[in-house]
């Protein structure tokens, strides 16, 4: 989905530990 592809896109973690 767009938000593991936007996490894939951008190294930096949108939560915190993950």
């Amino acid at each position: 989905d767009a938000f593991h592809r936007q996490r894939h896109h951008d190294p930096r973690p949108l939560k915190p530990g993950v």
